[in-house]
């Protein structure tokens, strides 16, 4: 009989030190609890980071209509007031920004990209502007409500 007893008491503790191994519901949930905290987190940054990294794209669909322009006028008397007078696309490359030609004289003009999609939530530089009056050119640019910004062209 105590074979059997201490038989049991073997497999009593056998079982428990496999118990020991494995990992609770608790301890799970506390896991996945402090996972979701870290992502929330993160996210809204990387998303900024990526909005921040997808502002070049404006940038360098100003500077190609700067250059057509530029082509426009070598050609012409004036600048051109529309992009179909440049054979532009309204859209630039990926369709962040839409495009136009806000004003155009002989001696001046002003180009605007205006972020759309998720590029328009970048509330630092919603719109970039290009102006060139008598060969000097002013980069500028804003937040929503018109606000003026800085930090949104390379340097």
């Amino acid at each position: 009989m105590r074979s059997a007893t201490s038989t049991g008491s073997a497999k009593s503790a056998q079982s428990s030190q496999q118990a020991q191994t494995g990992i609770t519901l608790l301890e799970l949930l506390v896991t996945l609890l402090l996972m979701s905290v870290l992502v929330s987190l993160a996210v809204p940054g990387f998303r900024a980071q990526w909005r921040a990294a997808h502002r070049s794209e404006g940038v360098q669909a100003l500077t190609a209509l700067q250059m057509a322009q530029e082509n426009f006028r070598s050609r012409q008397t004036r600048y051109a007031q529309s992009l179909a007078e440049l054979v532009m696309p309204e859209q630039s490359a990926n369709g962040r920004f839409r495009l136009s030609v806000v004003q155009a004289s002989a001696n001046a003009f002003t180009l605007e990209a205006q972020a759309e999609g998720d590029q328009a939530r970048d509330d630092r530089c919603q719109r970039l502007r290009l102006v060139q009056t008598q060969g000097q050119v002013s980069l500028l640019s804003f937040a929503p409500g018109q606000v003026p910004t800085s930090g949104c062209w390379p340097q």
